[in-house]
């Protein structure tokens, strides 16, 4: 098991909020995570203590950070610690190896945050909406690989009678659409005449077909494209 974790801050008229989450490589999603007005201890500290609240017994993740002093503390070395936590920690100055936070960061912000006005909206009504996309996020958004749907965790758990609750919305099994038929690309080269002749070749014809491809990739045609040497 490989977590992330890293802080960000999102800011309004009415302040600054701040996300502290940890997030699981295997599947992306948030395993805990807290929302508060201040980048302190309280919200890293807090957010690993209920993360390691989530574990099974013998699971032991590397919890991997930026070099930030949230996770220098004292507080939060012994919560990692206590839960036998193997630590891991960026290079100094090399933002990229904690990528994967990063990278969750966008998501929230691109489907939450930006492009919408929290003009109006209190400080803690601001948290009480975040909170809210993470759970949604947690328990009910739909993650896609090359097209193909599937659930998060507790929504996989929910479908299948293992907790209560639908934890499925109306868009939740659309997956994409299976190509129903297949086309053949064929590649036409002028016929061989005589070898020693200095004249163009009079003619073209199809070689055998070389491969199928799906109909996404090519525009349907009717039959082999004529009078074109590829």
């Amino acid at each position: 098991m490989l977590w992330v974790t890293d802080l960000t801050e999102f800011s309004i008229p009415a302040g600054k909020a701040y996300l502290s989450p940890v997030i699981d490589c295997y599947d992306g999603m948030p395993v805990a995570w807290t929302i508060g007005t201040s980048p302190d201890s309280a919200l890293a500290n807090g957010t690993l203590a209920d993360a390691c609240s989530t574990l099974k017994d013998g699971e032991k993740p590397i919890i991997h950070s930026d070099r930030g002093c949230h996770y220098r503390w004292p507080e939060w070395i012994r919560i990692r610690k206590d839960n036998n936590l193997t630590r891991s920690m960026s290079a100094e100055g090399c933002s990229p190896d904690n990528a994967a936070a990063e990278g969750f960061f966008g998501r929230p912000r691109q489907e939450f945050f930006h492009k919408r006005s929290f003009t109006g909206v209190s400080m803690d009504g601001f948290i009480n909406m975040l909170d809210d996309y993470m759970v949604r996020y947690r328990d009910r958004r739909i993650k896609t690989e090359s097209g193909h749907g599937h659930h998060g965790p507790s929504t996989r758990a929910r479908s299948c009678g293992m907790i209560g609750g639908d934890g499925i919305n109306d868009e939740s099994n659309k997956t994409s659409p299976v190509p129903s038929d297949r086309h053949f690309l064929y590649i036409l080269v002028p016929s061989i005449g005589n070898r020693g002749s200095s004249q163009a070749p009079s003619s073209s014809k199809p070689v055998s077909k070389l491969f199928d491809a799906p109909s996404t990739s090519f525009p349907q045609q009717k039959g082999p494209v004529e009078n074109e040497i590829m």
